[in-house]
């Protein structure tokens, strides 16, 4: 083969290489920094894109206290979304524990820059956050 080919056939497989890399990246994992009172507490965060350009969310945790050890009458977990330059917290949906104390939710959202919340609250259809917070991990926010 000559040089020109030689060149011709890395180019293409070069551009082939980077295309199929863009194509295959998988979801984002982030790990979740815990509260002062829940240092032992471990969450993973996998974001991924859906058909519609939202964000798909998967969150599973580990080694969560019972919520009433935080403030008594708390009885469960909420996992909370608040967009960047907002003051408001969405409410994403109650945090399930097994007796093995871990959990795991998954939602979307079409927000691109976020922070995350875990908290422990007395129901699972408050409106607001306490100030019981076990797990939080800011995504795509600088």
């Amino acid at each position: 083969m000559n040089g020109m080919k030689i060149r011709s056939m890395f180019l293409v497989c070069s551009v082939a290489f980077a295309v199929t890399l863009l194509g295959c990246s998988g979801p984002m994992e982030y790990q979740m920094e815990p509260g002062q009172r829940t240092a032992s507490s471990e969450g993973l965060v996998s974001i991924d894109h859906d058909d519609n350009d939202n964000k798909f969310i998967e969150m599973s945790v580990a080694h969560l206290p019972p919520p009433s050890r935080l403030e008594e009458g708390m009885s469960t977990f909420v996992v909370w979304l608040t967009p960047q330059d907002s003051q408001v917290s969405y409410n994403m949906g109650q945090l399930r524990l097994g007796a093995d104390r871990a959990g795991y939710i998954e939602f979307t959202t079409p927000f691109d820059a976020f922070e995350l919340r875990v908290t422990a609250e007395v129901s699972p259809d408050v409106l607001d956050p306490s100030d019981q917070e076990t797990l939080r991990r800011a995504i795509g926010m600088d």
